[in-house]
């Protein structure tokens, strides 16, 4: 999303982060299938370190988006208890695609599909950034 973003000359107006729930790989790069996938797509990842979500990401951001539908329901758990909080736009990723062949994003870690996600994820990162041109006109 962060080079999608770039390329559209709107790195000025829309932040992008990432965050996950588990702090299993906290401070770790990504996952060397991913690196090999954004090598082979020209895509830079230098600097990123894997970080778990935190209360202020709920006041930093105007939208949190979750790549299944169990992030969809802890994220919406966390909000919750934030309730001094004006609550950002939560949506799957997949619902910014128009019929998609997946509602969800896999984790490829477990089966070592890293291309067929990242091809997922393009498709609905372009989604995504179409909408936010839309809604905010960018």
């Amino acid at each position: 999303m962060r080079h999608k973003v770039e390329n559209a000359g709107l790195a000025d107006k829309i932040i992008i982060d990432s965050a996950g729930l588990g702090a299993w790989h906290v401070g770790e790069p990504p996952h060397r299938g991913t690196r090999q996938v954004l090598d082979n797509a020209g895509i830079r990842y230098d600097g990123q370190k894997a970080r778990q979500i935190e209360s202020t990401d709920f006041r930093a951001f105007d939208y949190i988006v979750t790549m299944d539908h169990a992030n969809f329901e802890r994220v919406e758990t966390l909000l919750i208890d934030e309730n001094d909080v004006e609550w950002p736009v939560i949506r799957p990723m997949m619902s910014f695609v128009e019929n998609p062949i997946e509602d969800i994003v896999p984790d490829p870690y477990y089966d070592g599909r890293y291309t067929y996600v990242f091809d997922l994820l393009d498709c609905a990162c372009e989604a995504f950034l179409t909408s936010l041109k839309h809604e905010h006109n960018l």
